[in-house]
């Protein structure tokens, strides 16, 4: 669902914002989705403590599987899309291919191994986790929001202090081992 619904998501976006407040928008965008998953990890903590892991997971598949439904009955325009080689990118943008890249990588590190990683080593109760995994949420659309309104009026800077913040991120997690450095 997710290679299906980002790739159209982030054409759209594109054509539809400014140029001139696109890093506003995406930040906006960023709030709004982010305040309606914050919820998630607790609901599912929660759940799991009171009904077990096979009638949440059934429940989040049934989910998942009508969550995708409208994208197949969306009529959508056809953007001819071809497969490349990194060596056959305009050189102009190869930069930005290794940047979305690193930003996948990233994500993906953060938002399911970092939350799996907590759970086996330090916090070990479903609740816990997903308060955790909430706040974090949370947090995060404060830093979404800031960053959306500066990277207007100062992107490269606020590039530069984005990889340089994410890089100490991951060090300092390397340092964590209970569950108040986890909230830190």
């Amino acid at each position: 669902q997710t290679a299906l619904y980002y790739t159209g998501y982030h054409l759209d976006f594109s054509k539809l914002s400014k140029n001139t407040q696109s890093g506003r928008a995406a930040g906006m965008a960023k709030v709004i989705s982010t305040i309606f998953h914050a919820a998630g990890p607790v609901l599912g903590g929660i759940l799991l403590v009171l009904i077990g892991f096979k009638f949440t997971f059934l429940v989040v598949s049934v989910i998942l599987v009508f969550s995708g439904i409208p994208l197949l009955l969306t009529k959508d325009g056809k953007v001819p899309l071809k497969h490349c080689k990194l060596s056959e990118i305009d050189p102009k943008f190869k930069r930005e291919v290794v940047a979305f890249w690193g930003y996948g990588v990233q994500a993906s590190g953060s938002q399911m191994l970092w939350p799996l990683f907590v759970y086996l080593t330090i916090v070990t109760s479903y609740t816990a986790l997903g308060s955790i995994v909430s706040l974090g949420i949370i947090v995060s659309v404060f830093g979404a929001w800031i960053v959306g309104m500066l990277t207007d009026k100062h992107p490269r800077r606020v590039m530069r202090f984005g990889v340089i913040f994410s890089v100490l991120t991951w060090i300092g997690r390397l340092l964590v081992g209970t569950p108040a450095q986890v909230y830190a």
